[in-house]
C-alpha cells in the first residue's frame, strides 16, 4: 500500500495582530468589566487606509505566536509599510480608535423586573436566572391582590349571612301567619255557615278579622320574596367578585411568566481613556495570499 503523499509546506502571508484591554462601566447595571481582545487583520499587497476594518476579533483566547516557521514554508511579500517601526505606533492609535468606535459589550436588561444581565451572559441564561425573581414578584402581587379583595369578600360574606338569617326568619313568620290565618278564616266561615245562626254582627266581625289575618299572611309572603331577592342579589355580587379576582389572578400569573418577560439589549461603549493596547505586532498566517488590501 502506497504511503499518503506528504502535506505541502504552508505558505505564510502577513497580518497585523493587536492585543487590547477594554473597560466597560455602567453603574446602574452594576457593570465594571474588563475585556481582553485580540484583533487579527490579514494584509495583502498593500496596507489599507483603514487598517483594522475587516479585522477578526478573537475573544476566546489570545493566539500564541510560534517563534519558528514550519520547515519548507514560503512567505508572501511583505508590504514596505510593515517594515517601518514608526507605522506600528500609528496602527496602535488606529486600533484604539477603531475599537472605541465599533466595539460594544451587550448586556440584557429586563425593565419589568428592573434587572440587568451580566457581561457575556446570554439571553437564555439571563431569562433562566430571572425565573426566581419573577416568581417572587408574582407571589408578592398575588398577596397584594388578596389583601385588596379580602375585605370586600369578608364584607359580602357578612351581608350574605345576615340576609340568609333574615330570609329564614321571614319564612318562619310567613309560615306561622299563613297557618294561623287559614285556621282562623276557615273556623269563622264554618261557624257562620253551619252554626245554624244568622249573619250577626259578631259573626261578620269574626270573618273580617280572619280575612285581615289572611291579608297579613300574604304580606308576610311578600316580605319573604323581598328577603329572597336580597339574598339573590348578594349572591350575584359575590360571584362577580370572585370572577374579577380570578381574572386578576390569571393576569398576574401570565404577566410574571419568565417565558413572557421582555428582554432588551443594552450596548455599552468602552471607556476611551481606559482602552489599553498591549501590543501591535507583525504576525505570519498560514493560508492563501489575499488580494491587495483584502483580508
Amino acid at each position: 500500500m502506497a504511503d499518503a503523499p506528504a502535506a505541502a509546506p504552508p505558505a505564510y502571508r502577513p497580518a497585523l495582530l493587536g492585543v487590547v484591554r477594554l473597560h466597560y462601566v455602567e453603574k446602574k447595571a452594576g457593570v465594571d468589566y474588563w475585556e481582553t481582545l485580540a484583533v487579527l487583520r490579514p494584509i495583502g499587497d498593500e496596507v489599507p487606509a483603514d487598517v483594522w476594518e475587516g479585522g477578526k476579533n478573537l475573544t476566546g483566547r489570545i493566539p500564541v505566536l510560534d517563534r519558528s516557521p514550519e520547515p519548507g514554508a514560503t512567505f508572501a511579500d511583505l508590504p514596505a509599510e510593515m517594515s517601518r517601526a514608526k507605522n506600528y505606533a500609528e496602527w496602535t492609535k488606529a486600533l484604539k480608535n477603531h475599537l472605541y468606535r465599533d466595539r460594544r459589550l451587550t448586556i440584557w436588561t429586563c425593565p419589568e423586573l428592573k434587572a440587568y444581565g451580566r457581561p457575556e451572559e446570554t439571553a437564555r441564561d439571563f431569562r433562566a436566572r430571572l425565573a426566581q425573581a419573577a416568581r417572587e414578584k408574582r407571589d408578592a402581587e398575588v398577596e397584594k391582590l388578596r389583601a385588596e379583595f379580602g375585605p370586600r369578600r369578608v364584607k359580602l360574606e357578612a351581608s350574605l349571612r345576615k340576609a340568609h338569617e333574615a330570609l329564614q326568619k321571614e319564612q318562619e313568620r310567613a309560615s306561622k301567619s299563613g297557618w294561623d290565618a287559614a285556621v282562623s278564616f276557615g273556623t269563622s266561615m264554618l261557624g257562620a255557615l253551619t252554626g245554624g245562626k244568622t249573619w250577626t254582627k259578631t259573626n261578620v266581625n269574626k270573618v273580617g278579622t280572619a280575612a285581615k289575618a289572611a291579608t297579613k299572611a300574604m304580606q308576610k309572603r311578600g316580605e319573604v320574596g323581598t328577603a329572597q331577592d336580597r339574598v339573590d342579589a348578594l349572591n350575584a355580587e359575590y360571584v362577580q367578585l370572585e370572577i374579577e379576582f380570578q381574572a386578576e389572578l390569571e393576569h398576574i400569573k401570565a404577566a410574571r411568566s419568565p417565558e413572557l418577560l421582555q428582554l432588551i439589549p443594552l450596548e455599552l461603549t468602552p471607556r476611551k481613556a481606559d482602552v489599553t493596547v498591549d501590543q501591535v505586532v507583525l504576525a505570519w498566517m498560514a493560508g492563501p495570499v489575499a488580494a491587495a488590501g483584502e483580508a
